[in-house]
């Protein structure tokens, strides 16, 4: 199902982005809430999908025009705990935090981040230390 949505939303992006042809204010604004929603929906397709790394950069593209969008913020973060790139993941929900501090959301999303690097640390120091322990014998 997700996949059969993919061209939808990536239907009003079109060849261009440019909202510059829009004369009327009102066509502007509302080309631009389009094209960051269909961004965001993109960006949630490829988390659907696991390809984090173009979740990621669907996301940028709308930080870039709002950097204070929550929910690009979110998936933004989602994405780089796919990719582990923990330092992003973590600086992203601090972020939306700071923004919006009873967010549950983005409160749970911190715990799993924290709780996967922890767990990634001790496996890289299990593995590692078994093969440094195998050399110095």
């Amino acid at each position: 199902r997700v996949i059969q949505l993919l061209p939808r939303y990536r239907k009003p992006l079109g060849s261009t982005t440019n909202t510059e042809v829009f004369t009327e204010w009102v066509e502007k604004k509302t080309a631009e809430e389009l094209k960051r929603s269909s961004r965001l929906n993109l960006a949630a397709c490829a988390l659907k999908l696991n390809l984090h790394y173009a979740a990621a950069r669907h996301a940028d593209e709308v930080l870039k025009e709002e950097p204070k969008n929550i929910k690009a913020l979110y998936r933004h973060a989602q994405a780089a705990l796919g990719t582990k790139d923990f330092d992003v993941a973590l600086k992203d929900c601090r972020r939306i935090l700071e923004l919006e501090p009873d967010n549950k959301d983005a409160g749970l999303l911190l715990r799993k981040v924290k709780q996967t690097e922890k767990e990634q640390d001790k496996a890289q120091r299990e593995q590692f230390g078994a093969t440094l322990g195998r050399k110095l014998v």
